[in-house]
């Protein structure tokens, strides 16, 4: 998705953030600080750094040189911890009724 520049579109990058997360864990807490632009056909590489509590992820723009964003997820909870949790709090309810 490009924006009226032909830069990518800010949403790349979250969209970038979400398949990185999406079968791993779920975090209330998301911040992207952009730092450069990309335009279509750039090579970007996602380098990650994971910490106790928190994803620290930096983007840099392999074509142009330079970093294009910077992201932290704090907060996160593994997806298999949540679902089980669910699947605890569905069975107490059916069997209390």
């Amino acid at each position: 998705m490009l924006d009226e520049n032909r830069h990518l579109n800010n949403c790349v990058y979250a969209d970038l953030l979400f398949d990185y997360a999406k079968n791993t864990y779920v975090s209330p807490s998301i911040q992207i600080d952009f730092c450069g632009e990309a335009h279509k056909d750039d090579i970007i590489t996602v380098y990650i750094a994971t910490g106790e509590n928190f994803d620290f992820l930096s983007g840099f723009n392999e074509t142009r040189g330079k970093k294009c964003f910077d992201a932290i997820i704090r907060e996160r909870t593994n997806i298999a911890a949540v679902n089980a949790t669910r699947l605890e709090t569905e069975t107490e309810t059916k069997t209390e009724t």
